[in-house]
């Protein structure tokens, strides 16, 4: 049919996969600039190969990750990006620890504290929250993938420190030192996961009021909008287009005009016509 094209349909679904994926090697090719500047070796820089690992996990390009190692060690020229830790709170209470990449401190500082504020939350000072995560490898298995026992069996075998049963999943947890070796021991007995990181883990969980935490932020941004908007009480305050009728009561968006206030400008009108009037009659 016209204006059906199967090519199009393609088209546009290949180019939102290929914007996500690229997204997502971009971000992971800026973590291997970073993890580079320590050495381009990943023998012997430890964080390099977790990130490389990462990479190949995403199926990034060979060429693509060498690439980045040479942007890190000086190499190739490029931005210097350097890693940065914001930490603060969420509503409810909800301790945030944030690892970020930049360009530019003094720009993403700001922006972060204004992320912060807008959604009712708070940024902190360094050390604030950082101490209650500790830092941890974490590899999903879903849970229909291999039986319990057997993963606990390989995992702690393997190095790891402890496998949790989440339901759906489960979650192998181990140092970051020993990460890589539980994971290659789990591929090598083909047990499919889902995702593996190193990332810092909460060392205490409490149940948060998801209601409450809504409305609280709600109300500071209802509180930011009246607060931004107020205006000295001797400096009147009009809305920026009125739609008005000359002959009407009052504007559209605008407070109602009084009768004595109408009859005055009815009566100034009428002046002023009638003096324009006599002074085309006198210059004919």
């Amino acid at each position: 049919m016209a204006g059906h094209s199967h090519w199009a349909k393609i088209k546009r679904a290949k180019g939102a996969t290929d914007a996500k994926r690229g997204k997502v090697w971009s971000k992971i090719a800026r973590k291997i600039i970073i993890a580079a500047k320590n050495g381009g070796d990943p023998r012997d820089n430890l964080n390099l190969r977790y990130t490389i690992e990462e990479a190949k996990a995403a199926n990034m390009p060979r060429d693509t990750i060498e690439k980045a190692i040479k942007k890190g060690t000086g190499e190739l020229g490029g931005e210097n990006y350097e890693a940065a830790t914001y930490e603060g709170y969420a509503p409810g209470g909800v301790a945030i620890l944030i690892d970020a990449l930049t360009n530019n401190r003094s720009r993403t500082a700001p922006d972060i504290r204004s992320i912060f504020e807008k959604n009712g939350g708070n940024l902190a000072t360094s050390g604030a929250v950082s101490f209650q995560f500790t830092k941890q490898g974490v590899i999903t298995i879903k849970s229909d993938a291999i039986d319990e026992e057997k993963l606990m069996e390989l995992a702690l075998d393997a190095g790891a420190e402890d496998v949790k049963n989440e339901g759906e999943v489960f979650e192998v947890i181990t140092l970051p030192t020993q990460y890589l070796k539980v994971k290659d021991a789990l591929d090598a007995a083909k047990v499919p996961t889902e995702a593996s990181e190193i990332t810092h883990m909460p060392n205490n969980t409490v149940p948060v009021d998801a209601e409450g935490a809504q409305s609280s932020s709600s109300s500071s941004t209802r509180w930011k909008t009246t607060t931004t908007s107020r205006t000295s009480p001797t400096t009147p305050t009009f809305p920026s287009r009125l739609r008005c009728d000359p002959f009407a009561s009052h504007c559209v968006g605008a407070t109602p005009a009084s009768p004595l206030l109408l009859e005055k400008k009815r009566r100034r009108r009428r002046r002023g016509y009638k003096s324009s009037r006599s002074r085309s009659d006198s210059i004919r």
